[in-house]
């Protein structure tokens, strides 16, 4: 991405975050992504804190906000989504992703669902369509729950 772009990108990221969320649900969204949250902003407010915190991110990152955030900008059609090895299959790049866990005798409608969420830029995954339960559907799934597994308290 070009350095304009990432300017243009962040100040439309910074507007929609300070719409979106508080200061403590800003700091948690960039803690998800592996960002510090240590910065105090040089003004109170919390489009200035994304701006300047945003700038030291990798690209990609920033683009996967954007993206989630649904963000519409010229770096994003530019460069090509890189799938990680390591991630899920089932997972649509660049969506929000979304387990979805239901009662067999709601199989069809959660079939519609996630179509529907698919529209909304979430990537849901519902087992009885993703995975044949075999090794591959343990491997799966842990690639991509475990990951999340810190943020599930007990």
């Amino acid at each position: 991405m070009k350095k304009l772009q990432k300017i243009k990108l962040i100040d439309k990221i910074g507007r929609e975050l300070q719409e979106r969320m508080k200061f403590n649900e800003i700091d948690g969204y960039f803690e998800s992504y592996g960002i510090p949250t240590d910065h105090q902003p040089s003004y109170n407010s919390k489009y200035v804190y994304v701006k300047e915190v945003l700038p030291k991110v990798k690209d990609e990152i920033v683009l996967e906000i954007a993206s989630e955030l649904g963000i519409e900008h010229e770096a994003i059609s530019s460069i090509p989504v890189i799938v990680k090895e390591s991630e899920a299959t089932f997972w649509k790049p660049g969506h929000f992703k979304l387990f979805v866990s239901h009662l067999a005798s709601f199989k069809t409608t959660i079939g519609i669902l996630k179509t529907e969420l698919e529209k909304y830029g979430v990537s849901s995954f519902v087992a009885h369509e993703d995975i044949e339960p075999t090794k591959q559907w343990q491997d799966e799934i842990e690639k991509d729950y475990f990951q999340w597994m810190p943020f599930v308290q007990y």
